[in-house]
Protein backbone atom coordinates (compact mmCIF):
# COMPACT_ATOMS: atom_id res chain seq x y z
CA UNK A 1 0.00 0.00 0.00
CA UNK A 2 2.86 2.32 0.99
CA UNK A 3 4.01 1.53 -2.61
CA UNK A 4 0.58 2.44 -4.24
CA UNK A 5 0.26 5.73 -1.96
CA UNK A 6 3.50 7.13 -3.23
CA UNK A 7 2.34 6.67 -7.00
CA UNK A 8 -0.65 9.47 -6.20
CA UNK A 9 -2.89 10.47 -8.54
CA UNK A 10 -1.68 8.39 -10.66
CA UNK A 11 -3.54 5.63 -10.19
CA UNK A 12 -7.66 6.05 -10.08
CA UNK A 13 -8.78 3.54 -8.04
CA UNK A 14 -7.37 1.42 -5.33
CA UNK A 15 -9.41 -1.31 -3.06
CA UNK A 16 -7.39 -3.46 -0.42
CA UNK A 17 -9.62 -5.92 1.56
CA UNK A 18 -10.56 -9.42 2.57
CA UNK A 19 -11.50 -11.51 -0.78
CA UNK A 20 -12.25 -15.39 -1.26
CA UNK A 21 -9.42 -15.91 -4.21
CA UNK A 22 -7.58 -14.42 -7.10
CA UNK A 23 -10.82 -14.66 -9.13
CA UNK A 24 -12.93 -12.97 -6.74
CA UNK A 25 -9.81 -10.03 -6.29
CA UNK A 26 -10.60 -10.67 -10.52
CA UNK A 27 -13.97 -10.20 -10.42
CA UNK A 28 -14.26 -6.87 -7.93
CA UNK A 29 -11.66 -5.04 -10.31
CA UNK A 30 -13.68 -6.02 -13.40
CA UNK A 31 -16.84 -4.82 -11.86
CA UNK A 32 -14.89 -0.78 -11.15
CA UNK A 33 -13.64 -1.18 -14.48
CA UNK A 34 -14.95 1.74 -17.41
CA UNK A 35 -12.79 1.35 -19.68
CA UNK A 36 -13.19 -0.33 -23.16
CA UNK A 37 -10.23 -3.16 -23.00
CA UNK A 38 -9.27 -4.39 -19.82
CA UNK A 39 -6.39 -6.68 -19.26
CA UNK A 40 -4.73 -7.74 -16.01
CA UNK A 41 -1.45 -7.21 -14.41
CA UNK A 42 -0.45 -9.87 -11.32
CA UNK A 43 1.79 -8.91 -8.72
CA UNK A 44 5.79 -9.09 -9.51
CA UNK A 45 4.60 -9.05 -13.37
CA UNK A 46 5.81 -6.00 -15.86
CA UNK A 47 5.56 -4.94 -19.26
CA UNK A 48 8.80 -5.03 -21.08
CA UNK A 49 8.43 -1.66 -22.51
CA UNK A 50 6.68 1.29 -22.30
CA UNK A 51 4.35 1.01 -25.56
CA UNK A 52 2.83 -2.08 -24.68
CA UNK A 53 -0.49 -0.28 -23.75
CA UNK A 54 -0.52 2.07 -26.67
CA UNK A 55 0.11 -0.99 -28.91
CA UNK A 56 -2.43 -3.09 -27.75
CA UNK A 57 -4.75 0.21 -28.74
CA UNK A 58 -3.54 0.45 -31.64
CA UNK A 59 -5.14 -3.26 -32.56
CA UNK A 60 -8.54 -2.82 -31.39
CA UNK A 61 -8.72 0.90 -33.03
CA UNK A 62 -7.52 -0.69 -36.50
CA UNK A 63 -10.33 -3.27 -35.94
CA UNK A 64 -13.23 -2.17 -33.62
CA UNK A 65 -14.90 -5.76 -34.11
CA UNK A 66 -12.27 -7.37 -32.36
CA UNK A 67 -13.16 -8.75 -29.08
CA UNK A 68 -9.72 -9.56 -27.71
CA UNK A 69 -6.12 -9.48 -28.78
CA UNK A 70 -3.89 -11.83 -27.38
CA UNK A 71 0.18 -11.59 -26.59
CA UNK A 72 2.85 -14.20 -25.36
CA UNK A 73 4.75 -14.05 -21.97
CA UNK A 74 7.78 -15.11 -20.48
CA UNK A 75 8.79 -15.92 -17.15
CA UNK A 76 12.12 -14.18 -16.12
CA UNK A 77 14.36 -15.85 -13.23
CA UNK A 78 14.58 -13.60 -10.09
CA UNK A 79 18.13 -14.64 -9.48
CA UNK A 80 20.05 -14.69 -12.96
CA UNK A 81 17.34 -12.43 -14.53
CA UNK A 82 17.30 -14.82 -17.54
CA UNK A 83 14.63 -16.05 -19.54
CA UNK A 84 13.34 -19.77 -17.97
CA UNK A 85 10.61 -20.16 -20.19
CA UNK A 86 7.90 -18.71 -22.91
CA UNK A 87 4.66 -18.87 -23.33
CA UNK A 88 3.27 -17.80 -27.12
CA UNK A 89 -0.33 -16.62 -28.12
CA UNK A 90 0.77 -17.03 -31.48
CA UNK A 91 0.36 -20.83 -31.83
CA UNK A 92 -2.74 -20.73 -29.68
CA UNK A 93 -6.56 -22.61 -31.01
CA UNK A 94 -9.55 -23.07 -29.33
CA UNK A 95 -9.42 -26.74 -30.09
CA UNK A 96 -6.21 -27.25 -28.03
CA UNK A 97 -8.03 -26.18 -25.27
CA UNK A 98 -9.51 -29.86 -24.91
CA UNK A 99 -5.37 -30.60 -24.23
CA UNK A 100 -5.40 -27.77 -21.20
CA UNK A 101 -3.62 -25.27 -23.41
CA UNK A 102 -4.69 -21.68 -23.53
CA UNK A 103 -3.55 -18.47 -24.28
CA UNK A 104 -1.35 -17.19 -21.57
CA UNK A 105 -3.74 -14.68 -19.39
CA UNK A 106 -1.07 -11.43 -18.79
CA UNK A 107 -1.08 -10.94 -22.44
CA UNK A 108 -4.76 -10.95 -22.77
CA UNK A 109 -7.01 -7.75 -23.67
CA UNK A 110 -10.49 -8.34 -23.80
CA UNK A 111 -13.51 -6.06 -24.54
CA UNK A 112 -15.41 -5.30 -21.21
CA UNK A 113 -18.31 -6.17 -23.32
CA UNK A 114 -17.01 -9.80 -23.57
CA UNK A 115 -17.39 -10.26 -19.53
CA UNK A 116 -20.68 -8.05 -19.08
CA UNK A 117 -22.27 -10.51 -21.75
CA UNK A 118 -20.44 -14.28 -20.90
CA UNK A 119 -20.16 -13.72 -16.99
CA UNK A 120 -16.88 -12.91 -14.89
CA UNK A 121 -15.04 -15.45 -12.86
CA UNK A 122 -16.17 -18.43 -11.59
CA UNK A 123 -14.90 -18.46 -7.95
CA UNK A 124 -15.10 -21.91 -7.13
CA UNK A 125 -12.07 -22.73 -9.12
CA UNK A 126 -8.95 -21.64 -7.11
CA UNK A 127 -6.58 -21.83 -9.75
CA UNK A 128 -8.07 -22.09 -13.21
CA UNK A 129 -10.50 -19.58 -13.08
CA UNK A 130 -9.25 -18.31 -16.35
CA UNK A 131 -9.21 -21.61 -18.66
CA UNK A 132 -12.62 -21.80 -17.42
CA UNK A 133 -13.75 -18.37 -18.19
CA UNK A 134 -11.58 -19.22 -21.59
CA UNK A 135 -13.69 -22.22 -22.49
CA UNK A 136 -16.65 -20.03 -22.11
CA UNK A 137 -15.68 -17.08 -24.65
CA UNK A 138 -13.78 -19.35 -27.01
CA UNK A 139 -15.71 -22.76 -27.07
CA UNK A 140 -19.29 -21.89 -26.36
CA UNK A 141 -19.52 -18.22 -27.53
CA UNK A 142 -16.60 -17.84 -30.58
CA UNK A 143 -15.47 -15.05 -29.82
CA UNK A 144 -13.44 -12.20 -32.90
CA UNK A 145 -9.93 -12.40 -31.52
CA UNK A 146 -6.31 -11.85 -32.74
CA UNK A 147 -3.51 -12.96 -31.54
CA UNK A 148 0.75 -11.92 -32.12
CA UNK A 149 4.00 -13.62 -31.94
CA UNK A 150 4.73 -10.42 -29.60
CA UNK A 151 5.63 -11.19 -26.33
CA UNK A 152 4.61 -8.26 -23.41
CA UNK A 153 5.07 -9.00 -20.01
CA UNK A 154 7.86 -10.34 -17.87
CA UNK A 155 6.83 -13.18 -15.15
CA UNK A 156 8.67 -13.94 -11.68
CA UNK A 157 8.25 -17.76 -11.23
CA UNK A 158 6.35 -18.69 -7.73
CA UNK A 159 2.58 -17.85 -9.11
CA UNK A 160 -0.43 -20.12 -7.82
CA UNK A 161 -0.35 -21.83 -11.10
CA UNK A 162 3.48 -22.26 -11.46
CA UNK A 163 4.05 -23.96 -7.54
CA UNK A 164 4.93 -27.60 -8.25
CA UNK A 165 4.03 -31.45 -8.89
CA UNK A 166 1.13 -30.72 -6.65
CA UNK A 167 -0.95 -27.33 -8.20
CA UNK A 168 0.08 -29.53 -11.39
CA UNK A 169 -2.57 -32.21 -10.38
CA UNK A 170 -5.10 -29.92 -9.39
CA UNK A 171 -4.65 -27.95 -12.15
CA UNK A 172 -5.32 -30.86 -14.69
CA UNK A 173 -8.47 -31.50 -12.72
CA UNK A 174 -9.64 -28.34 -12.63
CA UNK A 175 -9.00 -28.30 -16.57
CA UNK A 176 -11.51 -31.04 -16.69
CA UNK A 177 -13.88 -29.77 -14.26
CA UNK A 178 -13.91 -26.28 -16.41
CA UNK A 179 -14.69 -27.95 -19.51
CA UNK A 180 -17.70 -30.80 -17.94
CA UNK A 181 -19.42 -27.88 -16.40
CA UNK A 182 -19.70 -26.35 -19.76
CA UNK A 183 -21.19 -29.40 -21.12
CA UNK A 184 -17.66 -30.43 -23.12
CA UNK A 185 -15.41 -33.35 -23.13
CA UNK A 186 -13.23 -33.15 -20.07
CA UNK A 187 -10.49 -36.31 -20.41
CA UNK A 188 -8.13 -35.79 -17.36
CA UNK A 189 -5.90 -38.45 -19.09
CA UNK A 190 -5.91 -36.14 -22.18
CA UNK A 191 -5.51 -33.08 -20.09
CA UNK A 192 -2.17 -34.58 -18.63
CA UNK A 193 -0.29 -34.74 -22.31
CA UNK A 194 -0.45 -30.62 -22.00
CA UNK A 195 3.14 -31.45 -19.60
CA UNK A 196 5.05 -32.31 -23.35
CA UNK A 197 4.10 -28.94 -24.87
CA UNK A 198 4.87 -26.98 -21.52
CA UNK A 199 8.32 -28.95 -21.11
CA UNK A 200 9.53 -27.51 -24.63
CA UNK A 201 8.27 -23.61 -23.76
CA UNK A 202 11.23 -24.04 -20.80
CA UNK A 203 14.96 -22.26 -21.58
CA UNK A 204 16.91 -25.60 -22.76
CA UNK A 205 14.33 -26.45 -25.21
CA UNK A 206 14.16 -22.44 -26.20
CA UNK A 207 18.27 -22.31 -26.79
CA UNK A 208 18.23 -25.91 -28.61
CA UNK A 209 14.90 -24.19 -31.42
CA UNK A 210 17.05 -21.21 -31.41
CA UNK A 211 20.22 -22.65 -32.35
CA UNK A 212 18.69 -24.68 -35.04
CA UNK A 213 16.87 -21.93 -36.48
CA UNK A 214 20.16 -19.59 -36.93
CA UNK A 215 21.77 -22.95 -39.33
Amino acid sequence: MDIIRSFGKAIDIVLSEPDTGIYDAYNKGLKLATGDIIGILNSDDYFISNQILSNISNQFIKDPKLDAFFSGVQFISKYSGKITRIIPAVGFSPRKMYLGLMPPHPGAYICREVYEKIGYFDTSFNITGDFEFFVRIFLKHNIYYKKTDKIIVNMSLGGVSTSGLHSYIIITKEFSRSLIKNGLFGSKILLLFRGIVKLLQFSPFLSLKNKMSNK
